[in-house]
């Protein structure tokens, strides 16, 4: 695969079509992995050297690529994973840009060997900043380019608003996920609420006792039985419903 390269004036005019349509990306409520997708789709136009984008995330000791432009590059990707050490990992362990010319295996001859069965002759990869009070979570964006000359230097002050763009869209991602998890878990919360509050009502007419004393009776059979409270409340809830009908 041959790479022309472009004038500077025109490879930053291509750039910016691509950061106007990451914009209307990072605009959208959806699911990260499908905001990813485009993303790494995205990637080519604003980096013209690319051969491949990936997007590795990596969760505790557990590397995942999220979203990839092409199916050998996220073999390629498993291959790192694989050995828990290469390009991307390493980018998103240190935070620094890990560029890696595949002629000179060095630390990853194994991941290199891959790479040029691919016709890769450069992979880069670019940390991605993921704020940890959103998640606890490091990632990296990976490139790969066919021509050992690629990714000069603008490619790469270009690729650094890239990075800064896609780590947006995690964070935006994980906010939105931690979000619906709250409004869920409040949505939970009244459900029990509104079901113990039955099922104290129904104690306190059977034992002619008070709301404390009802709701002692539901936690010492919560505990006695190892089946959180709300679940007692629920089932006391339904029996005295069958019993009625």
């Amino acid at each position: 695969m041959h790479v022309t390269v472009e004038e500077p004036a025109r490879r930053v005019e291509k750039a910016t079509d691509a950061f106007d349509q990451l914009a209307t990306l990072l605009d959208r409520f959806e699911p990260l992995e499908t905001v990813l997708d485009r993303l790494v789709q995205s990637v080519a136009a604003t980096i013209p050297d690319t051969g491949s984008a990936t997007v590795t995330i990596v969760r505790g000791e557990e590397p995942r690529t999220a979203a990839a432009s092409h199916t050998w590059a996220a073999e390629l990707d498993d291959c790192q994973y694989h050995a828990q050490d290469g390009p991307c990992l390493e980018a998103a362990r240190t935070g620094q840009l890990v560029r890696l010319d595949t002629s000179k295996p060095g630390r990853w001859p194994e991941y290199c060997r891959a790479a040029r069965d691919q016709e890769v002759a450069v992979a880069l990869g670019a940390p991605l900043l993921i704020d940890p009070h959103i998640a606890r979570t490091t990632a990296a964006l990976n490139l790969t380019a066919p021509e050992p000359n690629a990714f000069d230097p603008l490619d790469e002050a270009l690729l650094e608003m890239v990075t800064h763009a896609v780590a947006t869209a995690i964070n935006h991602a994980y906010q939105h996920q931690k979000a619906r998890g709250l409004v869920e878990q409040l949505g939970n919360a009244l459900d029990h609420r509104d079901t113990i509050g039955q099922a104290k009502g129904l104690l306190m007419a059977r034992h002619n006792c008070g709301p404390d004393e009802a709701f002692e009776h539901l936690r010492k059979a919560s505990q006695q039985a190892n089946v959180k409270l709300h679940e007692v409340a629920a089932r006391l809830v339904e029996r005295e419903s069958d019993i009625t009908r």
